[in-house]
């Protein structure tokens, strides 16, 4: 069953990026109406479409994560309320956050990367306060517009994307990973949450051995060799993670 979608009226959301993000060319305030958001402080338009941002420059416009095909998005988007991977992953991350965050329902979520914008739609069927969201694919953007009516901005993918400092909750699901500057991007994070400000990711493993590796591969292609086919073709990023490694570059 699809999550149902987050509801408010067009000119809320248009009002509600000026809550969530800044000008990328000179970190002003921005407002607008429905055909673009405007800064205040050096006069920059960016143009919106649908409510989504178009932040992202000419020259990465297009272009996304390095291992990511976007031609994929649109079955991303129709198997990830099916598919036991997704599903159970975004059950994983609801149980962190009702978890870890005591006060999860006065701390609205802003995810880094949200794709086709499944998980976000979930997590906010169940109550988690979605603050608004950027990904580095305009494909993505438009799927995740028709389950979300929140702040949506098409950002450049060789650098951070233009928040305005104060954030109470970031995520980054299954992000870092596809970006060169890891421990860069984190101390963004800091930087731009508020004092106390949560930052919650997901990020593949690194299995320990060879003999972890090919004992993992086996069980995996017995239970599901398409499904890890399909999943390495179109998200393959430039890394993994131990969980040391993860506390070393925070």
């Amino acid at each position: 069953m699809t999550a149902a979608p987050v509801r408010a009226a067009g000119a809320v959301i248009v009002a509600a990026h000026g809550h969530v993000h800044r000008c990328p060319a000179c970190g002003g305030a921005l407002a607008g109406r429905e055909e673009a958001l405007a800064c205040a402080g050096c006069g920059a338009a960016w143009p919106l479409e649908g409510g989504i941002a178009r932040f992202a420059s000419a020259r990465s416009a297009g272009n996304g994560p390095p291992g990511f095909d976007a031609s994929y998005f649109d079955l991303l988007a129709r198997v990830e309320d099916e598919q036991f991977w997704f599903v159970g992953r975004r059950a994983v991350i609801l149980d962190g956050l009702r978890r870890f965050v005591p006060d999860l329902s006065a701390r609205p979520l802003y995810d880094v990367g949200c794709g086709p914008g499944g998980l976000l739609a979930y997590l906010a069927a169940h109550g988690v306060p979605i603050a608004g969201a950027c990904d580095a694919h305009m494909e993505g953007l438009v799927l995740a517009r028709r389950r979300l009516d929140v702040p949506l901005a098409h950002v450049d993918n060789d650098g951070p994307p233009p928040l305005a400092r104060g954030q109470k909750m970031l995520g980054m699901f299954d992000v870092l990973e596809h970006i060169d500057d890891d421990e860069g991007t984190l101390r963004w994070a800091a930087d731009v949450l508020e004092p106390g400000g949560i930052f919650v990711a997901t990020v593949p493993a690194r299995l320990i051995d060879d003999f972890d590796l090919v004992l993992a591969g086996q069980l995996v292609a017995v239970a599901a060799t398409f499904a890890l086919a399909a999943a390495t073709t179109f998200t393959l990023g430039l890394r993994r993670y131990t969980s040391g490694s993860v506390w070393t570059r925070a």
